[in-house]
């Protein structure tokens, strides 16, 4: 689907951290633009109140899975992103539901719709709000021994089947700890005592670790384990909500 120029203008014109130079949109293009630049609530377009920053994903109304309430905070997710390589894993910290901000997030879903394509059910209208983003080294191997058959291509969303779990001797939980790395991006919760102490700090000039430092242990993260994009990410949005 090739974009027009006018709707990439519009794009570019907003928040939205999408890639104009692409004219083929794969949902590894959705995967850069909301998981791994996770949205900041500076964006004011119906981000919860819960966040200041979150990475989100998207799951259509038609996906019979999560429909039967296949997905649930807590879950994980598994990213795939073409020949055969899951490079990132999710932790779900809370779903909704909203047709109007996939729209916002996801603008080609729309279009393909006015143009003929994708019905309205096909918009990812539930949103999953993902407290942590980890880069991975999941081989296909290994998700089809939890999800899917040796021989079955490997699309959509599909739960992980509790029997094989049992079989591999394992759990989804020791998968996730054995296979993971940095922390490619991260949701920051909204907390009154973490905003005033910002607010104090940057009234004193404080350096960006220091800010960063706060945020991560009002969060309870890591910063050892953080990638650099991902600290850029929590600085870039704290300095947008409080501006010096």
């Amino acid at each position: 689907m090739s974009i027009p120029k006018k709707l990439k203008q519009e794009v570019e014109s907003r928040w939205s951290p999408y890639d104009s130079s692409v004219d083929e949109w794969t949902p590894y293009e959705n995967l850069k633009a909301t998981v791994l630049s996770p949205i900041c609530s500076s964006a004011k377009i119906g981000i919860p109140v819960k966040y200041d920053l979150a990475p989100i994903w998207g799951i259509t109304p038609s996906n019979v899975e999560y429909a039967r309430g296949g997905v649930q905070a807590g879950d994980y997710l598994i990213f795939y992103s073409g020949n055969g390589n899951f490079p990132y894993i999710g932790k779900v910290g809370m779903k909704t539901n909203s047709s109007k901000l996939a729209e916002t997030l996801w603008p080609y879903h729309k279009l393909n719709r006015e143009r003929g394509g994708w019905a309205t059910s096909d918009i990812p209208s539930n949103l999953l709000y993902l407290d942590t983003v980890w880069y991975a080294e999941i081989s296909t191997e290994i998700v089809q021994k939890l999800r899917f058959s040796k021989d079955t291509v490997i699309r959509g969303i599909g739960q992980v089947k509790k029997n094989r779990i049992k079989r591999l001797r394992t759990s989804v939980e020791e998968i996730i700890k054995n296979n993971t790395g940095q922390i490619r991006s991260v949701a920051i919760k909204r907390n009154s005592f973490m905003r005033n102490n910002i607010r104090r700090q940057m009234n004193k000039g404080a350096t960006d670790e220091k800010l960063l430092s706060i945020a991560c242990k009002a969060n309870d993260i890591d910063s050892s384990r953080l990638s650099q994009s991902a600290k850029e990410d929590i600085i870039k949005c704290l300095k947008t909500i409080y501006p010096e």
